[in-house]
């Protein structure tokens, strides 16, 4: 798995302080039999005293089947990312770049399309920022850059 070079530098952005303005994360999330034509969905936002989670990256297993499963992300409410499995999100992954805070969290929902049990995994690659003035502060030296 390999990090955007926009999140490589954000990792090694330090703040007034001197401390990282972020700090990586994942998340991995499991169903192991997810039975045929079914739906679900998972919600994510921050831990509590964090201020945000910045979706950089996020690949589905190897040992999921290509074509089983319609994925939404949905963003506020309103859906960013609608995508069909296939050998290439498998294989490659995806770089999204949302950034979820407590009230703006990240909703995915998991639609099992084919009439067989199936397996979902999927992992989700954070950066983790601590506070709100962090944050303005990370963002603030990116566009000084």
């Amino acid at each position: 798995m390999e990090l955007s070079p926009l999140a490589k530098r954000i990792i090694s952005t330090r703040g007034s302080g001197g401390s990282p303005l972020a700090q990586l994360a994942l998340l991995q999330t499991i169903a192991p039999v997810v039975p045929p034509f079914t739906t679900f969905a998972y919600s994510f936002s921050p831990k509590r005293g964090a201020y945000a989670a910045i979706v950089d990256f996020f690949r589905l297993s190897p040992q999921m089947m290509p074509g089983v499963f319609n994925i939404e992300r949905m963003h506020s409410g309103t859906g960013v990312l609608p995508l069909i499995v296939s050998t290439l999100v498998l294989t490659e992954g995806v770089q999204p770049w949302m950034e979820i805070t407590a009230n703006n969290r990240l909703t995915t929902i998991v639609r099992n399309v084919s009439p067989l049990n199936q397996y979902f995994e999927v992992e989700d690659v954070f950066l983790i920022v601590s506070s709100q003035d962090d944050f303005h502060e990370l963002i603030a030296s990116l566009g000084k850059e």
